[in-house]
């Protein structure tokens, strides 16, 4: 399943979520989420369960609440999970936080046990991708600022 198609099934199952988006099935283009979701695939789990308690605590909102809180956009920044939201309350900020503090100390790329790692860029990943990573930055040679 392509990132695409595992944005597309998010947007299908969690429609007050993503009440800003065009059910993949409409040929009106995706909006406000151009990019779909901007980290590697080992984070799909946990944004899936993130999504799926988010849709509970947009449902119970009054209408009017639920109408104007809905997800901006799903990104890694400086290795941990991002998920931007129109509206929050503090239960929304609560489980967001959650699978940021998880995403933490999961690989980025595979799902299994990560740590965050560094070398100027900030990733979360196991042994194995930290290992993949780093071979591939060195083989791109170093880099020397141009003025």
């Amino acid at each position: 399943m392509t990132k695409t198609d595992k944005f597309a099934s998010l947007v299908d199952r969690f429609p007050n979520l993503f009440r800003n988006v065009k059910s993949a099935s409409s040929p009106v283009r995706l909006r406000r989420f151009t990019f779909g979701i901007e980290c590697g695939d080992g984070w799909f789990p946990l944004i899936e369960e993130l999504c799926s308690k988010i849709e509970e605590v947009i449902v119970s909102l009054p209408d009017e609440e639920r109408r104007g809180t809905y997800a901006l956009q799903i990104k890694e920044k400086f290795g941990e999970l991002r998920f931007y939201m129109s509206a929050c309350n503090e239960k929304i900020d609560a489980l967001i936080d959650e699978a940021t503090s998880l995403s933490l100390k999961t690989c980025e790329r595979c799902g299994e046990l990560g740590k965050i790692r560094t070398d100027g860029w900030y990733r979360t990943l196991c042994d194995h991708h930290e290992k993949e990573w780093s071979e591939r930055r060195s083989a791109r040679g170093t880099y020397t600022v141009v003025k």
